[in-house]
């Protein structure tokens, strides 16, 4: 397949109409629906390297109450004690003030050498 689009490839597995098949050789080859690319897709070793990737996914993870546990405790230690307890925000706007503040600062002085001789 020759991709038309340059945004993205994704799109002749959607648009028969923005399918172009790179070789007269394998004209007949090319799935032409979404279906037969879905298909085509799980049975390939890509696919099926996929489902395993997936169902080992599962059984590490979905289901598991002391996974949701351990996530709740990692979240809630991310806050910072000063913000509020049901803020969407990690930490509360002074502190992000200061972050910023003091990451500008860390630049200037990074620079510090480039201003004295654009001074000079």
């Amino acid at each position: 397949m020759k991709c038309t689009h340059s945004l993205t490839c994704y799109l002749p597995v959607t648009d028969p109409t923005a399918r172009i098949v790179r070789d007269d050789d394998v004209k007949g080859r090319v799935p032409q629906t979404p279906e037969e690319f879905a298909s085509a897709f799980l049975a390939s070793s890509a696919g099926l390297e996929n489902r395993a990737d997936m169902d080992s996914y599962r059984q590490e993870f979905v289901g598991k109450p002391e996974r949701v546990i351990a996530y709740r405790q990692s979240a809630s230690a991310e806050h910072a004690t000063t913000s509020r307890k049901g803020s969407a925000y990690m930490i509360s706007i002074p502190m992000e003030a200061r972050a910023v503040m003091l990451r500008r600062l860390q630049i200037l002085r990074g620079t510090l050498a480039t201003q004295l001789i654009i001074f000079m």
